[in-house]
This record gives structure tokens, sequence and C-alpha cells, in this order.
């Protein structure tokens, strides 16, 4: 066996070459340079001070996002309800269901479905009539005294002999009262021709069974002075003078069809409506008439657009008091459209607020005309076509270089409505 004495290759007996071992040197590097306390805290400060710019930015960034994200699916559902219309060929619409019967409740339009119309209703048989009992003369047809017997449907001989009891009514009653509820509206025509009435189920101590002609939908010229029908005379059976009918009944919410918008996000009903400063929509019991401690409860009923075939709007549905403020009693109207139909999505959070919000004393409007992240959706009554736009600020907006230091009520809503009627739609971002 050999040995290693002078550092250089041996050769062993077994024909390996064994190396040297040689011993490095442990190079000592210079110490690492390290931040200081105070260079930690500078830029930690500096750190602070761009979250609070960028945090703000972010959350608004993000707030925004989810408004026009409400605006694109109500869109989108419209547009749904449309293509409906032209699928059933018959009216097809939204229905806007408010949160609730609170005061604020009542302004929040937070979930919306389809609505569709039921097919027309002719009778249960080709030989199916109806008789006006003692009808009115049209100019006295919302003026007779309560309770007088006029304008009251019978649909057989035997109810209008007899009377109408629940184990004693024609067929046809049945199916109509099944479809409507006490108090509900429907259209009805007679002889397939001019003009349409509207008929209520009536509500009263008979069990809700009674169906009356309450008004004209429209009153041509040329019947202005004309009885709606002749009733039975010269002894003839009752069915003698009877007509046949078309019953158009009210729009029916689609089950299972339904949007619903992110949170916090609604339609403010209260400053939505028709024409540049209508507040149809608006529940009829407003917040700004009760008080924080006692407010008065809103009408909870849907708000209906409902469109044609052809796209454009055939009605609007809605709970107002007609007759207010002599008479508060509220009823549900079911109009053509007046002009635009505008929807105001907003936040419900912000629904409520004291009117001096906007800097001056008024009922009609809410913290939300002030957003001007908030958007405009705004249906053409003529043509159907949906556009949306932001909502403006009425203290800067361009041709407002002078706005009147305390605006009339509804300026600042028909300058807001104005704005997002004549703008272009605006894009998704």
């Amino acid at each position: 066996m050999t040995h290693r004495t002078d550092g250089k290759l041996h050769r062993l007996s077994s024909g390996i070459v064994e190396r040297p071992v040689t011993r490095r040197r442990q190079s000592v590097s210079a110490p690492s340079s390290g931040a200081t306390l105070i260079e930690l805290l500078i830029v930690m400060g500096i750190l602070a001070i761009l979250m609070a710019v960028a945090i703000p930015t972010l959350r608004y960034a993000t707030k925004d996002r989810t408004i026009r994200e409400g605006a694109r699916e109500l869109v989108a559902f419209i547009e749904r309800a449309k293509a409906r219309a032209v699928e059933l060929d018959r009216p097809a619409g939204i229905w806007i269901q408010r949160q609730d019967a609170t005061a604020a409740g009542a302004q929040r339009g937070v979930r919306v479905f389809l609505c569709e119309t039921p097919p027309p209703f002719s009778g249960t048989t080709a030989s199916s009539r109806v008789v006006i009992a003692n009808p009115a003369s049209v100019g006295d047809l919302l003026n007779l005294p309560p309770g007088t017997p006029a304008n009251f449907l019978y649909f057989d001989n035997q109810e209008y002999l007899n009377g109408i009891s629940p184990t004693q009514m024609s067929l046809d009653r049945r199916i109509i009262l099944s479809r409507v509820p006490p108090g509900g509206l429907f259209r009805m025509q007679l002889g397939n021709r001019a003009p349409d009435y509207w008929v209520e189920r009536v509500v009263d101590n008979s069990g809700s069974l009674q169906l009356k002609v309450v008004r004209f939908v429209t009153v041509p010229e040329f019947i202005r002075n004309a009885d709606p029908v002749l009733s039975t005379n010269n002894g003839l059976p009752p069915m003698a003078g009877g007509m046949p009918f078309t019953i158009l009944f009210p729009p029916r919410r689609v089950a299972g069809t339904s949007m619903e918008f992110p949170r916090d996000i609604v339609i403010d009903l209260a400053i939505s409506g028709m024409t540049a400063s209508g507040f149809q929509f608006q529940a009829p019991l407003r917040p700004a008439l009760g008080s924080a401690s006692n407010p008065l409860p809103g009408d909870p009923r849907p708000v209906l657009i409902v469109f044609s075939p052809d796209g454009s709007i055939d009605t609007v549905t809605y709970a107002t008091r007609p007759n207010a403020p002599a008479n508060p009693a509220v009823e549900v109207v079911t109009v053509p459209p007046f002009g635009h139909v505008f929807l105001h999505l907003g936040r419900g959070s912000q629904i409520g607020r004291p009117p001096s919000a906007l800097g001056y004393q008024s009922p009609n409007f809410t913290g939300n005309l002030l957003d001007t992240s908030n958007i405009w959706v705004t249906i053409n009554h003529l043509s159907g076509k949906v556009t949306t736009a932001e909502n403006i600020d009425w203290r800067t907006s361009q041709g407002n270089k002078n706005p009147p230091s305390t605006p009339p009520p509804g300026w600042i809503l028909a300058l807001s409505r104005e704005v997002a009627r004549t703008n272009t739609s605006m894009g998704g971002r």
C-alpha cells in the first residue's frame, strides 16, 4: 500500500489513482446591507397613501360595474319579453315586483318576471252570448249612483232570471272568475268590433260573482251617444238581445322566469314612469307624506309593461289614486303608454331619504336622482327600442349653465329623462 507524502498522485496497488486532498480557504464575504427601521416605515407610509387613494377608486369602479351589470340584465330580459310576444302572437311583457308594502319598500322594484296574456276567450261554445243588463248610456257610464243594477254581464237565461250563486252560474262565468281575482279588470269586445270595454269583477256581498262594465278603453266619436248593447225587451228571452263577445284577460306572471338584481340594485319606482316628468309607477302613498316614526304604507302591487307582437308597448299597468286628493282610494289601472317609459336603476339604500337631499322640499324625488353612477333604461313606446344612459348631474350638465337655485318639482327629473331619451345607448364596460 503506497502513501501520499508530496501531494502528487500515487498509484495504489489496486490500480486506483488517489487524488491528494487539498484544503480550500473559506472566503469571507462582505456583510450585506439591510433596510433600516426608518426606511421600512417610509416605504410602509408610501404604500398606505397609495392604498388610501386606490381603494375608493376600486370600490366605486366595482359599484359602477355592478349597476351596469344590472342594466344589461334588465335590457336582456325586456328583449326576451318582446321575443315572447312574437312567439305567442299575443301581448307579453315584464312584471316588476315591489319589495313590500312599507313606505320605502313599495318604491323598490327588486325582481322582474315575465308575464303573458292568456289566449282570447269567446265562450265555451260557438253560440256563446252575453247581455249587459239595463245598460247606461256612454255619458253616464262612470256617473252611476252606487248600487245601481246597471251594466252587469249575464251569459245565459238562468243567470239573468234567477240570479247568480256559487252553485248556479254559467260555465262561461266560472271560467272568467277562475282567471280574474276580485277587483280585477279585463277587456271585452262585443260583436268583434270597437269599442273595447273594461269589465271589473265586482267586490261585493254577493261573493264577488258579478261582472260589470265600468268604462271604455277608448270611445270612438261615432258611439259617444250610443248604448253599449241593447238589453232584453218586448218580452223576448233575455239572451235574445245577447251579442258575441271576446275577452282579453289580464297578463299572468310566468312562474320560473325571473331575474334578480345584484345586491342593493333596484328599480327606483319613485322616479320611474312615463313621459318627461310622470310619476305613474310611484307607490300611491308616498313616504314623504308620513314621518320617520310612523310612515304611511305603500301599495305593493306590481308594475306591468306589456308589449305587442310588433314590438311596441301595448299597455302599462300600475296602482294609482286617480281621484286624489278628493278620493284617496287606490285603483289599479291599465292604460296605453302616454310616451316613452323610463326605468331608473339605482340603489335601494338611497330610497326613502328626505326630499331635502335634493336641495329643495318635494315629495317627488329620492337620493338616486343625484347619483351619477345610476342608469336610465328607456323604452320607446312606439318601436319598443330599449336604450341605456348614465344619470346626469343636473347642476353641471351641458346646456344647463344657470340652473335655478330652487328648481320646481319635476324640473330635475324632466332634464334627466330628456338626456336619457336623446343620448345614444351606452356600451358595456
